[in-house]
């Protein structure tokens, strides 16, 4: 059976200089090709959708554009196409804030249905005689609630921020037809 260390001694024997630098070269290459795309992730994906968008509208295009000028079916495409993506989006949106209206109407009662779950544990446990102390329960209970809210609210935000990203898409959409 072969020893390890000279398997190991034998590879390093085959790597010269110049093939080290050469790896080195190729991973700092590689690193600086990461950075540079992470850099520029936002940038990428926008004209990635972009150009999506503009291909998958290009087919309606191409149809009416043999029954009326290119330019003004282009107008025609997008426009429609910005009416129903923006029909979709608002209807779903109305839906999600309704639904979200209720959750934090309903919030506080469930939060004291809890709690109250929470007492009747606690009374039957001391009525069984079982020492137990579940307010700290409570407490951390109260805590992942404000926590909840507190993400609810910045993925709103993010929501919020990405909308400049869309706008951007859709200004983007109609040059490459």
């Amino acid at each position: 059976m072969e020893d390890p260390k000279s398997n190991n001694n034998r590879v390093w024997k085959h790597i010269n200089n110049a093939q080290l630098v050469r790896y080195l070269l190729m991973f700092a290459l590689a690193w600086a090709i990461a950075q540079v795309l992470a850099y520029f992730a936002t940038v990428i994906v926008i004209f990635i959708f972009a150009a999506i968008l503009a291909f998958l509208l290009n087919y309606p295009v191409k149809f009416i554009s043999r029954f009326i000028p290119r330019s003004i079916a282009v107008l025609v495409v997008f426009l429609l196409a910005l009416l129903v993506i923006g029909g979709l989006t608002a209807t779903l949106g109305i839906a999600v804030i309704a639904q979200a209206q209720q959750l934090l109407a309903q919030a506080p009662q469930l939060l004291d249905w809890m709690i109250a779950q929470l007492q009747s544990i606690q009374s039957f446990m001391e009525n069984q005689n079982i020492k137990v102390d579940l307010s700290t329960f409570e407490g951390q209970l109260r805590e992942q609630a404000l926590s909840a809210i507190s993400i609810g609210l910045t993925t709103l935000q993010k929501v919020l921020f990405n909308l400049l990203d869309i706008i951007l898409v859709g200004v983007i959409t109609p040059f490459p037809l």
